[in-house]
């Protein structure tokens, strides 16, 4: 038989314990679902094994978390001898005129 986790604790103290960068940080990444928590009206609070997580989930190196996106190899336009683009070198042709 499980117990079931009835202590709650608010982000302000969550914290205070985990030395997280702030409650703002926290609420973005409890309303991306990235950590667990519960919400009641228009505050989150979490248990301790939501605060567990968030640990965990601190721990883990920022390059296991985001998939790194692969850079096109899109060759650049060659440059104009002005350094102005085709569509800067319209615009001033267009004023001076």
């Amino acid at each position: 038989m499980t117990t079931m986790e009835t202590k709650t604790y608010d982000l302000d103290y969550v914290v205070a314990q985990t030395h997280a960068c702030s409650t703002r940080w926290i609420k973005h990444k409890l309303n991306a679902g990235l950590i667990p928590g519960r919400k009641a009206g228009r505050h989150w609070y979490m248990t301790e094994s939501d605060i567990a997580a968030l640990v965990e989930y601190m721990g883990q190196s920022t390059r296991s978390r985001t998939a790194i996106a692969a850079v096109p190899d899109i060759p650049a336009e060659s440059p104009s001898r002005t350094g102005l683009t085709e569509r800067a070198r319209r615009n001033l042709h267009r004023q001076s005129a």
